[in-house]
């Protein structure tokens, strides 16, 4: 991605003082965001409250992360304050470093500063989500479509492309279903070279944030479902996700499903999924799939 795609967007930085956080001011500079630090805009004799709110407020998301060995108080401050004005976020949190509940919802890069490739595809997620909205604001909140009769022209492409369709149109097909319901989707890059991952705020609570998906054209015989649901893992680990979803074009339904019940993955054919989302909304389609998972509903 070209460094000036993002030139005009803003991130606060909220680290330990005692961090380095030079690696993650060059990853933000590559994707063409600038990195913002309280003490770049702080005014003289200003408090640390009136500092922080001024700094959040020039800024279009916020990078706040956390460290093993130093402590965290001013980022758990600053985060807060970040989540009090509703600003878009994402958090670095080493592997060893539980969760804190209350980010949960936010995006979550398991890793260090230094992790770059995960760091840049969460940052480039979300820019391109802020980059589109920018012009105007969407009337529906972000997955509250449904894509109505653009589901039957997707089908229709479908068949056209069966028995044996390409998994480069296949992922086009989907590519063109996220931008009916309004949904941003990107390809992955670097160690995560999934398919697409989904940006959804719909999500965030639910599955969250980037929402991995990895398509496949056949998925028969225990093998080669085997190799698929791993190959999804080992993106989630990159990315730092919770859930992620597999599609597929064909495959033993009843297989796949078993295989994938003690993983955090969710699967279903393209053709469900297509079909499904013609009069629901991707988040709620999402939230079904998994509380069938989770909870054995229907």
């Amino acid at each position: 991605m070209a460094d000036a795609t993002h030139h005009h967007i803003r991130c606060f930085v909220s680290a330990s003082r005692q961090a380095d956080t030079s690696q993650l001011v060059r990853t933000l500079h590559d994707a063409g965001v600038v990195a913002i630090f309280v003490e770049d805009i702080m005014p003289v004799a200003a408090t640390t409250l009136t500092s922080v709110r001024q700094a959040l407020e020039k800024t279009d998301f916020v990078l706040g992360v956390l460290s093993e060995s130093i402590d965290n108080a001013n980022v758990a401050f600053e985060l807060g304050m970040a989540a009090a004005l509703e600003k878009p976020t994402i958090v670095v949190i080493p592997r060893a470093v539980p969760v804190p509940p209350q980010l949960e919802t936010q995006v979550i890069v398991r890793g260090d500063m230094d992790d770059s490739p995960a760091l840049r595809f969460a940052v480039d997620q979300l820019t391109q989500n802020l980059m589109r909205d920018a012009p105007s604001k969407q009337t529906l909140p972000t997955g509250a479509a449904t894509l109505g009769p653009v589901a039957d022209k997707l089908v229709a492409r479908l068949n056209i492309e069966s028995p044996s369709p390409t998994e480069h149109s296949l992922v086009q097909i989907l590519t063109d279903m996220f931008r009916a319901l309004g949904i941003t989707a990107v390809e992955g890059s670097g160690d995560a070279r999934f398919d697409l991952g989904v940006w959804d705020s719909e999500l965030a609570g639910l599955v969250g944030n980037p929402f991995v998906i990895e398509v496949k054209r056949h998925l028969t015989g225990r093998a080669h479902i085997a190799s698929a649901l791993l190959q999804v893992e080992r993106y989630l680990a990159a990315t730092g996700g919770r859930w992620a979803l597999l599609v597929y074009e064909e495959g033993d339904e009843l297989r796949i499903t078993d295989a994938a019940r003690s993983t955090p993955i969710l699967t279903t054919s393209l053709r469900d999924l297509i079909l499904g989302l013609r009069d629901m909304p991707f988040a709620e389609y999402v939230r079904r799939m998994r509380a069938a998972r989770v909870h054995g509903t229907p």
